[in-house]
């Protein structure tokens, strides 16, 4: 039976999404792997690591697995980490990793997350290209404010999509307001209270921005950080400008975007 859930009261209901896949860059500290479960909520998990650690996350993977209630993917540790072929090797492991995944759900692995906050900095960008090559999300959890407990809700700064922050930056001012007043509800009143269309849905729906079931729609969590970016960042007012210059378009022009 499919669970459902409501974001308030008076919208439609949906169904609960499918847990996503993670695979965690991790170095020395470990806890921050804590809050993205809590956060997440994953289905299987996979760490890519140095072999100086790799015992530890082997074992540790496994305790997570029965706290968490995820499959316990692999562990894959590099050897070259501080050479420069090290590149290469944590994107082969990490591949490696998705063959798996790909294998143990059919060929249907769902969303991607991957985790960027231990290790070293080039793995924090290795881990960011290899969202970029395969269609993931790249997420960094923050450290709590001074004193404060850590929040998995509030501590964890997701990076959109180059699709999705393209798409985001070309809605209209008053659709973003919409998207994130109203987080969900029926794709009937949608076109009728918003500028939106069939084919706005489905560009948003192929970028992962919008979930549209069954006469449906809700802003998924990828959606929240693409548009609340685009809604509360002044850097992406001179971004549209430069994008829009590089690819000829008049698209997204002064009060069609949101500048912050």
């Amino acid at each position: 039976m499919v669970k459902l859930m409501t974001v308030k009261e008076d919208h439609v209901m949906m169904p609960e999404p499918e847990r996503p896949t993670m695979l965690l860059f991790m170095g020395e500290r470990e806890e921050h792997a804590i809050t993205s479960f809590k956060h997440f909520y994953p289905s299987s998990v996979h760490i890519i690591t140095s072999d100086r650690f790799s015992e530890k996350y082997e074992s540790l993977i496994q305790e997570w697995s029965g706290d968490f209630g995820f499959r316990a993917g692999q562990v894959k540790s590099v050897t070259d980490l501080f050479e420069p072929s090290s590149v290469n090797s944590m994107l082969k492991a990490s591949l490696e990793c998705l063959a798996d995944e790909y294998e143990a759900r059919d060929g249907t692995p769902g969303q991607l997350f991957v985790g960027i906050t231990g290790g070293t900095t080039h793995m924090a960008l290795t881990g960011s290209y290899l969202t970029q090559l395969v269609g993931g999300t790249a997420f960094y959890v923050l450290r709590p404010p001074e004193g404060k407990p850590i929040l998995p809700q509030r501590d964890i700064l997701i990076f959109p999509e180059m699709g999705g922050a393209k798409l985001a930056l070309r809605t209209k001012t008053p659709d973003i307001h919409y998207l994130m007043s109203n987080q969900s509800g029926s794709v009937d009143e949608l076109k009728e209270e918003s500028m939106m269309n069939d084919d706005y849905l489905e560009m948003a729906s192929d970028a992962g921005l919008i979930d549209v079931k069954e006469g449906s729609w809700e802003v998924t969590e990828l959606g929240r950080a693409s548009y609340g970016f685009a809604s509360s960042t002044s850097a992406w007012g001179e971004l549209t400008f430069v994008m829009n210059n590089m690819m000829g378009s008049s698209e997204g022009d002064g009060d069609d975007v949101m500048h912050g």
